[in-house]
């Protein structure tokens, strides 16, 4: 079941559409997680990706935090959460909103004069509407959002739009604070942090007025534990007025367990570095990606906490180019075999790479004597493998009968029948095997090259037979 589905007034699957009367009067006003929330969930009606588990990975925010979300809109008719196991939210058209519900016309006699006394504007038939909705759909007591409305003004001034008063209110009541006193103490609280956030301001060189994001935001921060300081610091590093983007620092930082100003320097340090590393292995690999977050969470971070250093990483992507292997995934299929095998430096694994390149050799002169001029392949190896280690034959003799091969048809299938019946008789020497068929050869002595610059021939040989070779 689509968790984000609309109404069969909303019709259009190629774009987005957004109502004039939303865009003009409800979107200046509307808080920007839940703006977030309602216009990716309007996309998600047409997407795949359609589930609360999605939308909430994509936004870096809670299920809960999205679903509180989709409550706010609710009050505003503008969606309808039909389900709630699992949940299904169902946004309605915009032109249709009205407030329908009949009310005892002296119900809210008392909060009309109190709400109306807040402002020196008249306050419309839609905005008590969406008030009285509100409250008949929360647990919220009218004095409490009277108490709101007043804390809105006091901060914004008597033009506030009413849905930023039940922005609020909103958050009141996702704190679980509906009542009068409950809700005074919880705003009364927030406005004590005015003064730290004035220097949080400055500190973030803007010379807006607070807000009351800003509040909740410093309330957050100073419970995660961060100290006035450490979030003045942090600040200076955000783009002016962004408390969003200080807020994803300092969540980051809270994540990471870092507090203090010497461990939040010391994991930027760290993390630039990290970005960088994933910069000179995607230039070395000859890719490159716009964004290297990714690249850093799923490749590089994990790399450096397996043991790989810097160096390391970089010479195996050269290895992987060398090789043709030139994608982040083959080189995750390498540094993992690498790693299986304990070869975690750049001296292990050149040790690994001569031990590769000296087997080849071994192999290429198995099938020169054989008649045969082509590169190794992994079936070459894997016989080589099978003569040396399980039938433990000295390569002596898998030599001496290379050279009885060459010749005759399928020159490897003979030597292998050849190497057969030396296991089958027990025959571990050249001397044996010429006295048993009465066959002289020369025997051609293995040359042995101290090779440094690695062939390509050299770097496949070692990338295709990581599983295969043992020491």
């Amino acid at each position: 079941m689509a968790f984000c589905i609309k109404d069969n007034l909303m019709t259009s699957n190629d774009y987005t559409v957004l109502d004039n009367s939303f865009m003009l009067q409800i979107l200046p006003e509307t808080p920007g997680d839940l703006l977030k929330v309602y216009m990716l969930g309007l996309v998600l009606t047409t997407d795949a990706n359609n589930s609360l588990e999605y939308m909430a990975q994509k936004l870096d925010m809670s299920s809960q935090e999205v679903l509180e979300a989709f409550m706010y809109w609710e009050q505003l008719q503008l969606v309808q959460i039909i389900h709630t196991d699992p949940v299904q939210v169902v946004y309605l058209n915009p032109k249709g909103k009205e407030f329908t519900e009949k009310l005892n016309p002296n119900k809210y006699k008392k909060f009309n004069k109190a709400m109306q006394s807040q402002f020196s504007r008249m306050i419309g038939i839609n905005e008590w509407n969406d008030y009285y909705n509100f409250l008949e759909r929360t647990s919220f007591q009218p004095d409490a959002l009277v108490s709101v409305a007043k804390y809105c003004v006091n901060l914004k001034g008597d033009t506030i739009s009413h849905n930023y008063v039940l922005a609020v209110a909103n958050s009141q009541l996702h704190k679980g604070n509906t009542s009068l006193e409950s809700v005074a103490e919880s705003l009364t609280t927030q406005s004590k942090f005015d003064a730290d956030i004035k220097l949080v301001l400055k500190s973030n060189k803007s010379t807006r007025k607070i807000d009351h994001t800003d509040r909740v935001l410093y309330e957050k921060w100073t419970a995660l534990g961060f100290s006035l300081d450490v979030i003045c610091t942090v600040a200076k590093d955000c783009p002016v007025g962004d408390f969003a983007r200080l807020d994803k620092y300092l969540q980051e930082y809270y994540k990471n367990g870092v507090f203090s100003q010497k461990e939040i320097a010391d994991f930027v340090a760290d993390k630039k570095s990290r970005f960088d590393l994933a910069k000179e292995i995607c230039k070395n690999l000859g890719v490159f990606y716009q964004v290297l977050d990714p690249v850093v969470e799923n490749y590089v971070s994990p790399w450096l906490n397996k043991g790989f250093d810097k160096d390391t990483l970089v010479q195996i992507a050269k290895l992987c180019f060398k090789s043709g292997l030139r994608t982040l995934t083959a080189m995750a299929d390498r540094v993992d075999k690498f790693h299986k095998s304990g070869r975690t430096t750049i001296e292990s694994i050149a040790q690994y790479i001569e031990h590769v390149s000296k087997i080849d050799k071994q192999i290429k002169l198995l099938l020169s004597n054989c008649g045969i001029e082509r590169s190794v392949t992994q079936n070459d190896r894997s016989l080589f493998k099978l003569w040396t280690k399980e039938w433990n034959i000295p390569i002596e003799l898998i030599e001496y009968a290379s050279t009885l091969s060459q010749g005759v048809t399928n020159p490897l299938a003979y030597m292998g029948k050849i190497l057969a019946n030396y296991k089958q008789q027990g025959i571990s020497t050249v001397e044996g095997a010429k006295a048993t068929a009465s066959v002289t050869t020369q025997n051609q002595p293995q040359k042995t090259i101290d090779q440094r610059d690695y062939t390509k021939d050299e770097v496949d040989a070692m990338f295709s037979n990581l599983d295969d070779v043992e020491f």
